[in-house]
């Protein structure tokens, strides 16, 4: 591959991981439409002029024919709701719904032209991250609130205690704590099973699952019936440090 194909590739890679958080920090409520918005637009300064790192803030609509160069159909009626929303001034309220949602759907359509237009099909360049993960010294309850505050049905566990001390990365799901805990013949026993550690937990028959690994420079492929727990966990190094997650949802 070529120097300036690479670093073009490379430039694809991370516009697309802005735009991506972008969107989902929209998505969970925690940003409002503007952080898309911005992402697009740096994304636009970039591809109207590579050499320029400049943010680009306010120029929604000088970006849209360098955007254009990404997409093998229109996108004009997306791109146009929203920088018209945009200009418009609309930030909150029933009115900014709309735009809100015209922005996720831009996000969208950008995230999949800049992966196909890349070729992107390395763990390293699908994977999502930062990861939120669990701990075995964490009790049942911290887990448990983590899936619910991330909407998480699964997050990865390295548990040297399942290994025989050697150590591996699990998968626990919401449906092994939810079953785990149903197993108590009542509420005051539940309560003392969610303050547990997890690691004594697992000791009690919390199921875990064994976790698909592979490393950031490996193609990936969703297997017939899926990784166990719905994710991939992306690995690096000796220590097999985690360093993001894919799921089906990366891949669409």
């Amino acid at each position: 591959m070529k120097a300036d194909e690479a670093e073009k590739r490379e430039a694809f890679v991370k516009y697309r991981d802005e735009i991506r958080k972008a969107r989902h920090a929209v998505t969970e409520e925690r940003a409002g439409y503007e952080v898309i918005v911005q992402a697009v637009e740096r994304l636009g300064a970039y591809l109207w002029n590579p050499k320029n790192r400049k943010n680009g803030f306010g120029d929604l609509g000088k970006y849209k024919q360098a955007l254009k160069v990404l997409f093998p159909m229109d996108f004009d009626h997306v791109y146009e709701r929203v920088r018209i929303g945009r200009n418009a001034g609309v930030h909150q309220g029933a009115e900014a719904r709309p735009l809100v949602q015209n922005a996720v759907e831009l996000a969208i359509m950008l995230e999949h032209a800049l992966r196909e237009k890349s070729k992107m099909d390395k763990a390293g360049e699908i994977m999502a991250s930062p990861v939120v993960r669990t701990y075995t010294w964490e009790p049942v309850a911290q887990a448990r609130q983590k899936m619910l505050a991330e909407s998480y049905s699964a997050l990865p566990l390295w548990c040297k205690e399942c290994e025989g001390g050697v150590g591996d990365w699990f998968v626990i799901t919401a449906d092994a704590i939810v079953e785990w805990l149903q197993e108590t013949p009542s509420w005051t026993c539940r309560i003392e099973r969610e303050k547990m550690q997890l690691v004594d937990a697992i000791k009690e028959k919390l199921k875990l699952l064994k976790a698909c690994t592979t490393g950031p420079e490996k193609e990936i492929k969703l297997p017939e019936g899926g990784w166990p727990g719905g994710v991939l966990l992306v690995t690096n190094g000796e220590q097999r440090d985690l360093i993001g997650v894919v799921t089906a949802f990366d891949l669409l």
